[in-house]
């Protein structure tokens, strides 16, 4: 405190002593808070905080974060404080969490720190499975899905009456799916179906398109023979080919009987 303190000492015809009073403010500090992503540490920045001591007393709104993902708050006596998020940058699930933190008695020059984090909004993907030729939406294919680095996070994915499967709750980023059994009659499609969940500034869902081509009508057996109708097939045919022999061995027998009689 470098201001002027003034007194006065009077003529003593009585005892008086003069008084003066001085007051000391404390030394104000700092706080620097940090957002950034939960799963990358990339910083984030738009992220608005409310400012409050930890009695509930709000003390500073719009506390905006910049595009290092930090902002910095000077002036605060010693005391305990937390922020409070207010909006959450594009496409990240807004925290609710109140975060504390305290400014310490500056004796030297202290800066308190405050990390946080955000969750990426999730999205989803609609794979849909057609006919290769007529378009028809098929039933019965089942999928794993991969990130892009070959990591497995579902299979058995199997595709409803309507050709599709719906997988929510995923983070932005590259995938793809890979069949494992395709529809029945149909070639497994083994290729790599790729694609990408966006950031969800708003709800978008990524869609992919997987065709499969029929089986050639003479490479697959029909799907309602019985085993009894091929044994019964199989049958008719041994029972054809002695018909034939019968046949063969009755001629045989006439010509050699007219080759007897003619030679008598």
């Amino acid at each position: 405190n470098d201001s002027k303190l003034n007194f006065t000492v009077e003529l003593q015809t009585t005892a008086k002593v003069a008084t003066a009073s001085a007051t000391n403010a404390e030394k104000t500090g700092s706080v620097v808070l940090t957002k950034t992503d939960n799963d990358t540490n990339k910083p984030l920045e738009n992220a608005v905080f409310d400012l409050y001591k930890a009695d509930g007393t709000k003390i500073q709104t719009g506390v905006k974060t910049g595009e290092d993902g930090t902002v910095t708050v000077d002036g605060l006596k010693p005391g305990d404080y937390y922020f409070v998020e207010t909006k959450a940058p594009a496409g990240y699930v807004k925290s609710g969490a109140k975060w504390v933190f305290t400014v310490d008695l500056q004796t030297t020059a202290k800066v308190a720190n405050v990390s946080v984090t955000n969750d990426e909004i999730t999205g989803s993907v609609v794979l849909t499975k057609t006919d290769g030729a007529t378009g028809k939406t098929l039933a019965g294919a089942v999928f794993s899905l991969y990130k892009a680095d070959g990591t497995k996070i579902q299979s058995g994915l199997k595709t409803g009456a309507d050709g599709k499967v719906t997988v929510d709750g995923l983070k932005p980023g590259d995938y793809y799916f890979q069949e494992t059994q395709s529809p029945k009659g149909y070639r497994l499609n083994a290729a790599k179906l790729k694609f990408t969940i966006e950031l969800q500034v708003k709800s978008i869902d990524a869609t992919v398109n997987a065709k499969n081509d029929k089986i050639p009508a003479g490479a697959q057996q029909s799907s309602g023979e019985s085993p009894l109708a091929k044994t019964g097939t199989a049958i008719a045919g041994v029972a054809g080919v002695a018909v034939v022999l019968a046949f063969l061995g009755l001629g045989s027998v006439l010509a050699r009987s007219r080759y007897s009689t003619r030679k008598h």
